[in-house]
């Protein structure tokens, strides 16, 4: 398996999550919230679109709602090691060093 990519299964199926630019932009189908439940599905909903590289990844939000809510019971530690997945992954990595460098680069002088 690759660096960027988490096998689970959900929904009956086994289903591949692909972390990129195309799943983050995904993820802002669903609306950003304070909710745990509500990032998950966002996480997963972007890894599912960001594996299919299509508007659709054969599923929908709604799944995924459904999914996350049940997982939240009888699995939480696979949501666990799904954002474990996200967090240790390559493009993870990659774009925040991006963003901290690009932050540390506008600090004016002097400041800490």
């Amino acid at each position: 398996m690759n660096n960027n990519t988490y096998k689970l299964t959900i929904g009956g199926e086994e289903r591949t999550l692909k972390w990129s630019m195309y799943a983050l932009e995904r993820m802002d189908d669903i609306p950003a919230a304070k909710s745990d439940a509500v990032n998950f599905i966002r996480l997963i909903w972007g890894g599912l679109c960001g594996a299919a590289l299509t508007n659709e990844p054969g599923v929908t939000v709604h799944d995924v709602s459904d999914w996350v809510d049940e997982l939240i019971v009888s699995d939480p530690k696979l949501l666990a090691d799904v954002y474990k997945s996200f967090t240790d992954s390559t493009f993870y990595k990659t774009i925040t060093k991006t963003v901290d460098d690009a932050a540390k680069k506008k600090k004016p002088t002097g400041a800490k």
